[in-house]
């Protein structure tokens, strides 16, 4: 129930740039990942999101902690393949 999003999208992103004359060094990175949902594995593109978040200490003091969370579409973000089957009939 996946996509080839992962070995096509970065191979395009190539040729688009070198068609606009910019040269890319390396390749465009996308994270794949098997995730666990009720009783299967899936399969999903994640995207990282990165952010602060602050609090306050025992001892009264402002404290800020950074937070990395996998976002999890229900949908391919390049082509909509639904990777998360519905828990509903």
């Amino acid at each position: 129930m996946s996509c080839d999003c992962l070995s096509t999208v970065p191979k395009n992103i190539i040729a688009n740039r070198k068609a606009q004359g910019i040269e890319i060094v390396g390749t465009p990175h996308i994270e794949f990942k098997n995730y666990f949902k009720g009783d299967f594995y899936y399969d999903a593109v994640a995207i990282d999101v990165r952010y602060s978040v602050t609090y306050l200490k025992r001892n009264g003091e402002l404290g800020t902690k950074k937070v990395k969370r996998p976002l999890i579409p229900r949908y391919c973000p390049f082509c909509g393949t639904k990777y998360i089957p519905d828990d509903r009939g």
